[in-house]
């Protein structure tokens, strides 16, 4: 198939990449008392080796493509007590998952579940509301949110189109979900949610697939289909990384390199002697 001919295509052209580089300076470090490495081949070499280090660093940062595709896009609803996160949960799962009352503080666990939104796996997550509490076991669960909010690919922050607008969320790259809309639409922009009313959820699901979309990977992107894969790549860019530091010898820059190529070998196989010769 073409994605896994270019995660072959482009994990052999780092592995060439990284074993021309090793090359260049295994001979400079060999031939240093010669005149046959020009002064050029090291600022060339650090150069190949920085651009591959921005490539992996790409493919690292790619919001998780591969790992969003086999455990799902997660979607924590956070927000404050009686904000609708578990009202909203059931209508997005067509079904009671979650309890749902006019008391604060009803969810003390995380509940979750999965969605199928336009061929994607969607793990949905109702948490319990963020607020200051004194109740061991509510405490509990507003920690449990905020995990589920961490390890969120997106974090829905509901607020009551009663209340006034939050100014700061507790949770970076938030998008605010105005619910209860039926109750007051004075707040137009942005998502707005009414499930009494059935308002709403056509966009909120459209925006859920625009999300998703993004995630499809084209035939030039390498998807880090595996967790021990992504731990292999992170141990590459910290090699690589550590081989650009100038103020180190040449022969520790050289060794930083030599463990970048055998963490990328448990990727694409082993990188011999006989290649750098």
């Amino acid at each position: 198939s073409k994605p896994f001919r270019s995660r072959i295509a482009a994990s052999v052209a780092w592995r060439v990449s990284l074993i021309k580089s090793r090359a260049l300076i295994e001979a400079e470090l060999d031939f240093s008392d010669e005149d046959d490495i020009p002064d050029s081949v090291s600022e060339r070499v650090w150069g190949d080796v920085e651009k591959l280090m921005k490539a992996v660093s790409h493919h690292l940062a790619d919001n998780n493509r591969g790992q969003i595709t086999r455990d799902g896009f997660r979607v924590a609803l956070t927000g404050p007590p009686n904000a609708g996160k578990s009202s909203l949960m059931n209508a997005l799962a067509k079904r009671d998952v979650a309890i749902v009352t006019d008391q604060a503080g009803t969810t003390r666990d995380v509940l979750e579940v999965e969605l199928d939104i336009g061929g994607h796996l969607v793990r949905v997550f109702d948490t319990a509301g963020i607020r200051e509490a004194d109740d061991a076991v509510e405490v509990e669960g507003i920690k449990r949110a905020r995990q589920a909010a961490l390890d969120a690919d997106l974090v829905l922050w509901l607020a009551s189109s009663e209340d006034p607008k939050p100014e700061a969320l507790p949770f970076e790259g938030a998008i605010v979900v105005r619910s209860k809309s039926d109750l007051d639409n004075t707040d137009a922009n942005g998502l707005s949610v009414s499930v009494v009313a059935e308002d709403g959820l056509t966009d909120l699901m459209t925006f859920l697939q625009t999300r998703l979309s993004s995630l499809r990977t084209n035939s030039e992107t390498v998807v880090v289909s595996r967790q021990r894969q992504r731990g292999h790549l992170e141990a590459v860019l910290a090699c690589l990384q550590a081989s650009l530091d100038d103020e180190k010898d040449i022969e520790i820059r050289s060794e930083s390199l030599r463990r970048a190529g055998e963490s990328l070998a448990r990727i694409t196989g082993r990188i011999d002697v006989e290649d750098l010769l």
